[in-house]
């Protein structure tokens, strides 16, 4: 035993120069080779979250996997029932374990709910109760936006707000184009908003006004239906919309800066829309 150990250790000391003097590429190759499964990982990943299902909770996912394979395994290795009425229910099963999965998304869409999607680099932040959906801003891309949506069981939302005109914001919008009507895409009162999109989409939102998605009340708080000095920076002409139920609330800013939230702060907007 001692001469093994006295071996391995001799083995490892003459060994090590060679090991230090490896090639760097043979080192970056096996790091490669090393990193490979994680990017295959991370890469399924993307993939699966951009599906219509990665909005799911998990034990319907599991329900919505499982219950299929059980049902293809049971009809595989199943002996063949002498009685046709057998036949029949385990026909019955099997089918019922392939379709039910299909109605578990509409669990996605019931209830109140405030999202803030995954697109990237920019806000869309999905309000819905149901099926009643409010969409305020979208992002900056069309495909982004798709994805989101999808991910969340939307095909089209109701109800459009666009908080202020950047890209990160506003970007996924022409998606929608044709699809929510014009009278239901809202923008700042205090936003050039032909300069960007045209004269189609010119309904504007201003300090008081009201928007109902369901159950759901939205109360602008910002900007000021008058507008704001030309030359005020694009962030602070956002639309800042104080969204309630009975039981639930939530102030969805846009990028409105410290200023203006002070100014709301101090001016009790928020408390005023509760009355």
């Amino acid at each position: 035993m001692h001469a093994l150990v006295a071996f391995g250790v001799l083995a490892g000391a003459a060994a090590s120069p060679m090991i230090a003097l490896a090639p760097r590429r043979m080192a970056a190759s096996a790091a490669a080779v090393a990193v490979q499964p994680f990017s295959w990982a991370a890469a399924l990943a993307a993939s699966a979250a951009s599906t219509a299902w990665a909005g799911m909770p998990a034990d319907a996912v599991i329900c919505a996997v499982l219950l299929p394979v059980a049902g293809a395994l049971l009809w595989a290795w199943w002996p063949r029932p002498p009685a046709r009425g057998v036949s029949r229910l385990l026909i019955g099963v099997t089918a019922s374990a392939m379709v039910l999965p299909g109605l578990v998304p509409s669990a996605v869409s019931t209830g109140f709910g405030v999202v803030v999607m995954d697109v990237g680099q920019g806000d869309a932040i999905l309000v819905r109760d149901g099926p009643a959906t409010l969409l305020v801003d979208t992002g900056p891309t069309t495909a982004a936006l798709g994805r989101a949506l999808r991910r969340n069981g939307v095909g089209v939302p109701g109800t459009v707000v666009i908080t202020h005109e950047h890209a990160d914001h506003n970007g996924g919008l022409p998606s929608l184009s044709g699809r929510v009507p014009a009278t239901a895409v809202f923008h700042s009162a205090a936003a050039d908003v032909a300069a960007n999109h045209g004269r189609a989409w010119t309904r504007t939102l201003g300090e008081g006004d009201e928007l109902s998605i369901g159950r759901i009340r939205a109360t602008v708080l910002w900007p000021p239906k008058e507008g704001l000095p030309k030359g005020t920076p694009p962030n602070d002409t956002s639309v800042v919309l104080d969204v309630r139920t009975t039981a639930h609330s939530a102030l969805l800013l846009g990028d409105a800066e410290s200023g203006v939230q002070q100014r709301i702060a101090a001016e009790g907007r928020s408390s005023r829309s509760t009355s």
